[in-house]
This record gives structure tokens, sequence and C-alpha cells, in this order.
């Protein structure tokens, strides 16, 4: 029998577990549209994600189907109408993957400042300044042409690579759309041999939210394209794409969609 404090430590226990993410506790769904999910139960390197389900979202798929269901972009407008499911007799669209976070359960970012960034400290002040005046993409550069690593080593999304596998066959093309510096970008996609082409970070402007909603509206025009996704910085994207898939993406994400 327990003692009221015994009790009470318990329910502290039980409180920080859940903010911080209990591993031996399934992810609870919260979003009316997420029905059918797979859930990763790799180990991670240090920094990296924790694994949230694999979402399919449709309201009009059974809770076990053996098929996931996408959803279209209407469910984000706001209309009252359930998304709309798209059937087999559809052509589908291109689609375009995220990388951090969605095909790999880290981020590349992390991985190129650990392993370059905190091996010369005295960079750091110049980096922080690039952040500050709003020139990301030139710190990511500088430090991606330092960055050694095999694509091999990174810990990759198993279940969401099944799927994607499968995809291949009905797809005309899939590419990887990645706010990563283009070098990285290459090549994990050499090593994954299932994309048609890369969009990355160069010179220009870093290929995320906002940018990189505008890259894919620009190649394939306004909801000509699915997007697989999983971090806030996706949901300025998912309005403009024809098909919504969510991957891997934590609870304050799917709230959200």
């Amino acid at each position: 029998m327990q003692t009221p404090r015994l009790k009470s430590l318990w329910n502290l226990r039980s409180g920080w577990l859940n903010r911080l993410g209990n591993p031996c506790r399934k992810p609870r769904l919260t979003t009316q549209f997420l029905k059918t999910c797979l859930t990763a139960h790799d180990h991670f390197p240090d920094f990296a994600h924790r694994a949230y389900p694999l979402c399919f979202c449709c309201s009009t798929t059974p809770a076990h189907s053996a098929q996931p269901c996408r959803f279209t972009s209407e469910a984000l407008t706001g209309d009252a109408r359930p998304p709309r499911c798209v059937t087999q007799e559809e052509k589908p669209l291109p689609l375009a993957v995220d990388l951090d976070g969605t095909l790999i359960l880290t981020d590349m970012s992390w991985v190129t400042i650990k392993r370059v960034l905190f091996l010369r400290p005295w960079l750091v002040p110049w980096v922080l300044f690039k952040e500050l005046t709003g020139k990301r993409t030139h710190w990511k550069m500088k430090l991606a042409s330092k960055l050694r690593f095999e694509p091999a080593e990174l810990v990759y999304h198993q279940e969401f690579l099944t799927w994607l596998t499968a995809e291949r066959e009905r797809r005309d093309e899939i590419i990887l759309c990645t706010a990563s510096t283009r070098s990285v970008a290459e090549k994990i996609a050499e090593h994954i041999g299932l994309f048609d082409d890369v969009m990355a970070s160069d010179a220009g402007a870093n290929l995320a939210a906002g940018n990189k909603a505008a890259a894919l509206v620009e190649r394939y025009g306004e909801r000509g394209f699915g997007y697989a996704g999983n971090s806030r910085s996706d949901l300025a994207v998912w309005p403009d794409a024809g098909e919504i898939i969510v991957v891997n993406a934590p609870q304050s994400v799917r709230k959200q969609i």
C-alpha cells in the first residue's frame, strides 16, 4: 500500500515521463484524421528525434486498414468537408520527401555542428554572426564542405523507407526536398537510391518552410505535388501540396493539421 508521500512522488515521476516522452508508452493520436499508424522502434544516436508514428491521415479510412490512405490539402483550408481520399484510380502526384526527422531520425545540421563546429570552436563567432544576420545558408555550406560522414551511419525511418520503396513503383517522380545543403542531400539520396532528383539549400535561400513551399509550387504548380514531412516548418508547405503525408511528427504538429 502506497503512502501519500510515495503516491505523490510516483505521480510526479509519471508527469515528467509524460513531458519527456516515455519510450515505453505508445504515442497518443489526438488529431481526428489520424487513423493508420506505423511506429518506429529504432534506437537513435545522440540528440535524435523521438520515434513518433508514421501517420497517413484520412477521415474515411478504417482504423485498422491495411492500406494507408493519404489525404489532400483541403483538410488545411478550414473547409468543413472531410478531406478527399486519394484513390488508386487517380494519377499519383510527384512526391517530395523531407530529410531531417522524416527520412532520417536525426538532424543533419546537428550532425554537422557536432562533427565540424565542435572541433573548430574558433568558427563559433562567425557562425553566430551569419545566423543573426539572416545568412544561415552561408554557415551551413561552409561547415558542410568540411563534413565527413557516411550515409550508412545515419539512422533511417525504416517503416517509411519500406512504404517509399513501394511508392517508387506507382509514382513517376519522387524527389528529396530538404533544407540541408546540396552536397549532404545528394550523398544521402545516392545512398538510398529511390530519388529522381534533389532540391536542397544552396548559396541562395535556405530551403525550408515558405521558401520550400515556393520552390515546390514553382516546379510543380499549386496542389501539383505530394509532400511528406514531420516538423513545424512543414506546416508552411502542406497547404500548397495536393497530397499531405505526415511522418514522425510530434503531437504539437499533428494538432495543427
